[in-house]
């Protein structure tokens, strides 16, 4: 439960929307749009980014902290093992950014960012910016967990954030089908798989 959560206790995030990313910031990965968004919402009280890891792209955040100094943006480091389960429940909705934005665009088509099933077992709704042709695109679309947007720009991520804010039984719904869907890969079930696959 929120009220009971120490990340958010621990951060003051009580009665706060919370959009999270938490993972690595490669020279792949359009964090500018999530900064973008901070900036673009930061008249919109309810609503806080939390923007966790480290990566090459980390100097562009903290340039951009420092210019703007924004009261809905929270920058943190990678979490501990024991923080993560906290963390990661605590977002409403969680961000992943897939590799599409590389030069190898059939990169972002054979893989899915591992990250994705954290984040469905925590049940959270999903905004992932995805090319349309991934498998990242089918699974978010294949059990309506949320949003895939192949657009470089932050308009329709922010579309997507007002809109599970202010519809509250369908984004329940998002966070619901997230932790149902997450059901399906566990380690039980790649087992199943792997055992089935090397049959005789």
């Amino acid at each position: 439960k929120k009220e009971e959560n120490k990340f958010i206790i621990k951060h003051k995030l009580e009665n706060k929307f919370i959009v999270m990313y938490s993972g690595n910031f490669g020279s792949t990965h359009n964090i500018e749009k999530i900064l973008n968004a901070a900036l673009l919402l930061k008249a919109e009280n309810s609503i806080k980014f939390v923007i966790i890891g480290d990566g090459s792209k980390k100097k562009i955040i903290d340039a951009f902290e420092k210019k703007h100094h924004l009261d809905n943006l929270l920058i943190l480091p990678f979490q501990d093992v024991a923080t993560m389960p906290y963390s990661l429940t605590a977002s409403d909705v969680s961000i992943v950014l897939d590799s599409f934005s590389s030069n190898n665009r059939d990169e972002s088509t054979a893989s899915i960012p591992s990250k994705i099933y954290h984040l469905m077992s925590s049940g959270s709704a999903i905004y992932a910016e995805s090319d349309k042709k991934s498998e990242l695109n089918r699974l978010v679309d294949m059990y309506n967990l949320g949003m895939c947007d192949n657009t470089k720009n932050a308009q329709k991520m922010i579309e997507f954030i007002k809109f599970c804010r202010d519809n509250k039984n369908i984004f329940t719904e998002f966070q619901k089908n997230s932790r149902q869907a997450s059901l399906n890969f566990t380690r039980k079930n790649a087992r199943l798989l792997y055992e089935e696959m090397n049959k005789d």
